[in-house]
């Protein structure tokens, strides 16, 4: 079917003797996506594993800053920001400092075949991890999350539909911001589209019945100028837009 269930099981924990515990204190579960206010307890010195099956976008309400560290697969560590996301992946988290610590998250837990079906594009989003995933600067994200949590928190008139509509936006904006950081980062690296809107750019051509859509259709779909879209498409494949059109 077209609805996705999350499986209750441990996918946080400490090694070692060091203790780390994660409370939920408020749960709800939507298709595709669990939402859920956490209390999170740490030693100093624990090592946390992370066995994530699932896109996790997080939001630590309190305290501003934390003595820890995100570790990824390259063993580059990251002082872990305010919000922060994760791919499925195996990956932990350090505590650095020397003081035990408590923090306040909202969790969003998406499943990423319930995005796929959503979006259209997951794969992209999931393989690759980068640095700046564990310490977002994103307005719209950050409002999305902190809306969660005050819906959360003091539930209002139809708060669940509220709460699950800003899950959706979450991740549309989740995947904007992604989709901004790959394009800066492909167009500094090789000068040509990033993954995604080069096949979003496919799917446009590939995918048209009728007519083919125009430079200038493609061009607004992925949010560039037609000018720049000819520019960065000829970089990618070594092909003219017109030419595959």
């Amino acid at each position: 079917g077209n609805d996705y269930f999350f499986e209750k099981r441990n996918m946080e924990s400490a090694v070692g003797q060091t203790a780390y515990s994660a409370n939920k204190l408020i749960d709800r579960t939507f298709p595709g996506v669990n939402v859920a206010l956490v209390d999170y307890h740490w030693e100093p010195g624990a090592d946390i594993i992370y066995d994530e099956h699932e896109i996790v976008l997080r939001l630590r309400l309190a305290p501003d800053r934390v003595e820890a560290v995100g570790v990824l697969g390259n063993f580059t560590t990251v002082p872990l920001g305010r919000l922060m996301m994760r791919t499925p992946a195996k990956t932990h988290s350090r505590a650095v400092g020397g003081m035990v610590e408590r923090a306040s998250v909202v969790d969003c837990r998406y499943d990423p075949k319930w995005i796929e079906q959503l979006i259209g594009h997951q794969d992209d989003l999931a393989l690759h991890a980068v640095p700046s995933d564990l310490d977002m600067h994103n307005g719209d994200l950050h409002n999305d999350m902190r809306r969660i949590a005050t819906e959360l928190t003091a539930p209002a008139f139809a708060s669940d539909a509220m709460i699950e509509a800003l899950a959706h936006t979450a991740v549309i904006d989740l995947f904007r911001h992604r989709l901004s950081h790959d394009a800066r980062r492909q167009i500094q690296d090789t000068g040509g589209l990033c993954p995604i809107r080069l096949r979003r750019v496919r799917e446009l051509v590939e995918c048209s019945l009728d007519t083919a859509p125009t430079i200038s259709d493609v061009a607004q779909d992925i949010g560039i100028s037609p000018s720049h879209l000819r520019r960065l498409f000829k970089n990618s494949t070594g092909q003219t837009l017109h030419e595959y059109i």
